[in-house]
């Protein structure tokens, strides 16, 4: 199925290349070639034969179905852990003594 569908999009460039060779040469071929409906037609065609072999069936796309994320949620972490409840609160301590404190104004 997906080959046919391939075949009904690739055929009707073949035969507008040699529509066009076949006609008027120079400027009058690019001004007289117009595009056949029945080619339009066969690539729409073979374009839903494609997707319809390779996806399978055309289902709809709802929208609805997937509950929006509150703005207050969409950056919070749950396994965020805090730095108080780890076992580096022990390090503290050092850290404090290494630094000097900054001076009040």
């Amino acid at each position: 199925m997906l080959l046919i569908g391939l075949w009904f999009i690739v055929h009707p460039g073949f035969v507008m290349v040699r529509q066009r060779k076949g006609g008027a040469t120079g400027d009058e071929a690019d001004a007289e070639f117009e595009i056949n409906p029945l080619s339009l037609l066969e690539v729409c065609i073979g374009t839903l034969m494609a997707l319809w072999a390779s996806i399978g069936d055309f289902k709809p796309i709802r929208v609805a179905d997937a509950p929006k994320p509150k703005w207050e949620t969409a950056f919070a972490r749950n396994d965020f852990r805090s730095f108080y409840s780890t076992r580096t609160r022990h390090l503290y301590k050092v850290i404090e003594k290494r630094i000097p404190q900054a001076p009040a104004i």
